[in-house]
């Protein structure tokens, strides 16, 4: 039996160069910015691995875990397309709590503050009466003027993510103001009698 042969002629177009550069890590709710690096690249997509994909290479994860990052870029010239992955981790935020030994009382008032945050390594206190700060991180604080007071602490774990919370405001209470007075400064003895008006404020 007799053969017989065909011939195609194929053309492979040239993929585009594709790579971008990312963080190892970034925080929860914090912006992430991926740089494209490719060559001879018209239009791009990026798959940030949470569901969501754009053009811009900017992103704010909602959650923390790893992620697949996939960048797809076309080539300028026959629109070919190429992809690269590569992963980034997100860390969670740590969690700011913290509890006041007292909400009230008079001056000057000495608080004392129980850290209540997991997991952190540094914190960082405003008193809210603008006072020196602390770092400490069950620090303890007097607050010297009557008033009302926000007290903010911010956590910071070892990657840098923070967060921040506020606890009810301090209250500090006025002292009392005791003051009186008497017309004249000589009387007679057994003769007359002294008139003492109280002129005290905030005193009951």
């Amino acid at each position: 039996c007799g053969s017989d042969t065909d011939t195609v002629l194929v053309t492979v177009l040239p993929a585009p160069f594709v790579d971008f550069d990312l963080p190892t890590f970034a925080c929860v709710g914090s912006q992430v910015s991926f740089t494209n690096l490719g060559i001879g690249i018209g239009g791009v997509t990026w798959d940030y691995g949470d569901g969501n994909n754009d053009a811009s290479g900017i992103h704010i994860y909602d959650t923390a875990g790893e992620f697949t990052v996939t960048l797809t870029a076309f080539s300028l010239v026959n629109n070919c397309p190429f992809s690269v992955s590569k992963t980034i981790r997100i860390i969670g935020l740590p969690t700011a709590s913290f509890t006041p030994s007292v909400l009230s009382g008079c001056e000057p008032l000495e608080i004392s503050f129980a850290n209540n945050s997991t997991p952190g390594s540094n914190f960082d206190w405003d008193f809210g009466d603008m006072t020196s700060n602390s770092n400490d991180q069950n620090p303890r604080h007097t607050f010297l003027q009557d008033g009302t007071f926000q007290v903010k602490l911010t956590v910071y774990d070892s990657f840098g993510c923070f967060s921040d919370t506020s606890v009810l405001n301090i209250i500090v209470h006025p002292k009392p103001e005791s003051r009186f007075s008497f017309p004249i400064q000589k009387y007679c003895h057994r003769y007359d009698s002294i008139p003492f008006t109280n002129l005290s404020t905030g005193s009951v």
